[in-house]
């Protein structure tokens, strides 16, 4: 098991970057998420990591060994670099079984048959696959399917495991439960895992550290919660989560905290961070469970109204929660609210909406 260090990495498709100068470390025994719409360059990056794809420049070092770098003349084949993968497709022989799929690694190792069969034994027991080992594939469900996949990935214990939107085929209540079995699991053996998604409530859920990648650049990492709390850019802040977003002026700032003028006599006091100077156009991100919903007009702030009023257009229900879409103007809002025993208002009520205290943050 070891960390992963990508130094300025770039891969072109002809006249397409699809990765353009991209630096990420895993840390050992962590897991780190690749994060990105379609075509961000996030498998791509992946891909030679693993050696199925060659970089045009950058370095790749798994642990202490450089195991890819064209100005050095060195791209190590993938069978040679310690790595499992698992696929999107999980790519499971059809015409093999369950334990065939999952020792066949250990059999190109040319390990004894006692060998095999206690190794394959505990990977099973492990992914709770006891029973179904003389299965095929197309007796098994998409699940199960998945903990093979995985299970031949690191049965002959890899030093990095890569895993490729492995529970994209799952359904929803599936793939819920298969990513907890994940996270378990990898926390227990401390493989040092690097997991691609386009999926943000997958990313959040599972990953010690998140890349945010678009466009073939990374543009934010840090945890789950830095991420989707404090991000640097518009884009961050609408691919992790809801948001919304209202354009106004910074009036003012102390370096930490602002005052922005959103028109209408609202000033709405937000979290800067690396947003631009004082008297700049911004826009203001609030997420939707960080509004106070009222059906009572709120007192003035000190620095006067500090609210925005409209009137229910909509709601969607959502079991623990009612999201409500308020027309303020110019601007539709999304606000979350615990759902109770009933609705709290209905279509056409007017309402007033507080931001909470740290609840908005100035991008530039």
């Amino acid at each position: 098991m070891s960390a992963v260090r990508i130094e300025n990495l770039v891969k072109r498709f002809g006249d397409f970057v699809a990765v353009n100068e991209v630096s990420i470390t895993a840390e050992e025994g962590r897991l780190t998420t690749l994060l990105g719409p379609s075509g961000c360059g996030k498998t791509t990056t992946l891909r030679m990591t693993s050696g199925l794809e060659t970089p045009d420049s950058g370095e790749i070092w798994i642990g202490d060994d450089l195991v890819a770098s064209p100005s050095k003349g060195i791209n190590v084949a993938p069978e040679h670099r310690n790595v499992g993968m698992v696929f999107q497709s999980y790519a499971i022989w059809p015409h093999k079984t369950a334990f065939e799929n999952v020792a066949y690694p250990l059999k190109l190792r040319r390990m004894s048959k006692a060998q095999i069969r206690q190794r394959v034994e505990e990977i099973f027991s492990l992914l709770r696959l006891e029973g179904l080992e003389g299965r095929y594939p197309g007796q098994l469900s998409g699940g199960q399917q998945q903990r093979v996949a995985l299970g031949r990935a690191i049965v002959y214990q890899s030093r990095l495991l890569l895993l490729d939107e492995p529970l994209a085929n799952l359904d929803a209540k599936v793939r819920e439960a298969v990513r907890l079995e994940l996270k378990e699991l990898q926390r227990q053996l401390k493989f040092t895992t690097i997991y691609v998604t386009h999926d943000q409530a997958e990313a959040m859920a599972i990953s010690d550290k998140i890349v945010v990648m678009d466009q073939g650049v990374v543009v934010q990492e840090g945890t789950a919660l830095e991420i989707y709390r404090t991000p640097r850019t518009k884009f961050v802040a609408e691919f992790v989560g809801q948001s919304n977003f209202v354009d106004g002026r910074l009036v003012s700032s102390n370096g930490s905290l602002g005052v922005v003028d959103v028109g209408e006599g609202i000033a709405i006091e937000a979290k800067v961070g690396e947003a631009g100077l004082d008297g700049g156009t911004v826009s203001l991100c609030i997420r939707p469970e960080d509004f106070e919903l009222s059906a009572d007009r709120p007192v003035p702030g000190s620095r006067g109204r500090d609210w925005f009023e409209g009137n229910i257009r909509d709601f969607t229900f959502h079991g623990n929660i009612i999201n409500y879409f308020v027309a303020c103007g110019a601007h539709v809002l999304t606000v979350q609210s615990e759902a109770g025993s009933q609705l709290k208002f209905k279509e056409a009520d007017k309402v007033y909406l507080r931001v909470r205290p740290n609840g908005a943050i100035v991008l530039s």
